[in-house]
């Protein structure tokens, strides 16, 4: 071989491995980025908790750079649900977040109360998502959420500007909810806000150091990361003004008992049924299913009533609601 003709290693890291691949990408710091987005998303998880008796785990991000053809490669035919953010200072530039609408739907259902939609499901996530990342630049972070949109998979590419041909950053991310369901999404960023978000975040102020401590002189201080279920006892009561309009659907258990097919078709009027209860004994107060209290039946005006006698406690309901959710469930 002729010495003076260059091989193409020796063109390529000449060039930078930029170009290796026939790729346009700059290189980008993937690695700190996952590990921003990780955060953002574990953050996320951390407030769907708050709302879901069921635990929730996480599958961790996966990121990749693509063009739009590649990345639709690797979407379903399915209907999606979509919400753009547009950040401001210091990133200038739009996010957009997808998941299938069948799972954001199945997520909703098993929502306490039942009001909850696909839609101010996805809201929520992006939402938290943006809160999580403007905690991490320091509180600097502009962000305006637009409109979610129930969009068919081909019509995604026009919800996030990009220039004819150009390349972005791809995440996959998942938030699986234990014995019901699982949430997979994907977070897109254009190269220019991945580049913006790595700059913003090596120039973001660590936390300041406590007295007496020396602040290395590297910046290198450790990462702080939320526990995914809280502890009951912080949960009790929290964000409760947020549920004051639910309506609930209250009943009073006299007994139970079983019967046979056969007894059951031999029932007619003025038969007795016995139940497994004796007189006077405590009734159980139900509210949506749910334990609440105990109590003993009188008469207020012609009208039957309970008088409550033991509120079950906070704890234990919590307790009973977590077995409850996992049975009917399981069935």
């Amino acid at each position: 071989m002729n010495r003076n003709i260059l091989s193409q290693a020796e063109i390529d890291a000449l060039l930078g491995n930029s170009l290796q691949d026939g790729s346009s990408m700059p290189d980008l710091d993937m690695d700190t980025l996952t590990e921003l987005v990780q955060v953002c998303v574990q953050s996320t998880a951390q407030t769907l908790q708050q709302h879901l008796t069921p635990t929730i785990s996480l599958h961790p991000p996966q990121g990749w750079e693509c063009n739009w053809e590649d990345f639709r490669s690797t979407l379903s035919d399915e209907d999606y649900l979509a919400l753009a953010a547009e950040y401001g200072e210091p990133l200038n530039g739009n996010t957009l977040s997808l998941f299938t609408l069948d799972s954001l739907e199945s997520a909703a259902a098993i929502v306490p109360g039942g009001a909850a939609t696909g839609e101010a499901l996805l809201y929520t996530i992006v939402e938290q998502f943006a809160n999580a990342l403007n905690s991490l630049l320091d509180n600097s972070l502009e962000t305006r959420l637009g409109v979610v949109r129930n969009v068919r998979p081909d019509e995604l590419r026009s919800l996030l500007p990009l220039r004819n041909g150009e390349e972005f950053i791809a995440y996959r991310f998942g938030f699986f909810i234990e014995n019901a369901t699982s949430l997979e999404g994907h977070l897109l960023l254009p190269v220019s806000v991945a580049e913006q978000l790595i700059s913003a975040l090596h120039h973001a102020p660590p936390p300041a150091p406590k007295s007496g401590q020396r602040r290395d002189a590297r910046n290198v201080y450790p990462a702080q990361f939320p526990p995914l279920r809280p502890d009951p006892e912080e949960e009790i009561g929290q964000d409760i003004h947020l549920l004051a309009d639910v309506e609930l659907n209250l009943y009073v258990e006299l007994g139970q008992t079983q019967m046979k097919v056969e007894e059951v078709l031999q029932l007619g009027i003025n038969d007795y049924i016995t139940l497994d209860k004796t007189a006077g004994e405590q009734v159980e107060v139900y509210i949506n299913h749910k334990a609440f209290a105990r109590g003993e039946v009188i008469v207020i005006d012609e009208h039957l009533a309970v008088k409550l006698t033991d509120i079950i406690e906070p704890e234990e309901r919590l307790e009973q609601i977590s077995i409850g959710s996992e049975t009917e469930l399981a069935r």
